[in-house]
């Protein structure tokens, strides 16, 4: 992934106790999003939706109910409103401007979209150094 590192600096909890990586797949593909969008009544009028972020920054652990998320989007006055146009637009710009859109919902809600999910994530001790993964 190309840009895992600005997607890093997105991404942070008050220790960092362990760092990883996540894919899912939702149920009918990205489209799904919209979908979950309108469910949850947030708007997606003139939003291309480009990814979601997912937080929890209670003190009392996750619960379980309510968590907060985050659409990704560009505005589609600014860059169109098809994957074509957005691309060539970025591609052209060098960059492609994302905004987020927030709220709280409860968890399940979310997961009901989801059809695989894989999560990976160590500890600091793999911070300095090349580690491989072995299956046994």
């Amino acid at each position: 992934m190309s840009n895992l590192k600005e997607i890093e600096k997105n991404v942070s909890v008050k220790y960092g106790d362990c760092k990883g990586v996540v894919e899912l797949d939702f149920k009918d593909g990205i489209i799904t999003l919209d979908d979950f969008c309108e469910e949850m009544n947030i708007s997606i009028e003139d939003k291309f939706i480009v990814g979601f972020e997912l937080s929890d920054e209670t003190i009392l652990g996750m619960t379980g109910e309510n968590i907060h998320i985050n659409i990704l989007y560009v505005d589609e006055n600014v860059y169109g409103s098809s994957f074509d146009e957005i691309e060539r637009k970025a591609v052209n710009d060098g960059y492609i401007e994302i905004q987020k859109i927030g709220k709280y919902i409860n968890i399940k809600d979310f997961l009901k979209y989801v059809k695989r999910l894989n999560l990976l994530a160590t500890t600091t001790i793999t911070d300095r150094v090349e580690i491989k993964i072995l299956e046994r």
